[in-house]
């Protein structure tokens, strides 16, 4: 979470024209989108490697056990 702000700081302190309260807003907008953006990313690919992990241990179960 400090590391958001921090980068966010930096961010705004890089650009040397102030920005209106629109453009800021919108800015902030996009910014939160790409944060949730990347963390639903992470969070299917963790989703889509544990189903694969349990379809591959029911194969192994049911080629072992001869069901």
């Amino acid at each position: 979470m400090e590391e958001r702000r921090t980068r966010r700081y930096q961010e705004q302190a890089e650009i040397n024209e102030p920005l209106n309260r629109t453009e800021s807003r919108r800015q902030n907008k996009l910014r939160s989108e790409e944060e949730k953006t990347q963390i639903l990313k992470r969070k299917l690919d963790i989703v889509i490697g544990i189903l694969s992990l349990l379809i591959i241990l029911t194969w192994l179960f049911m080629r072992f056990i001869n069901f």
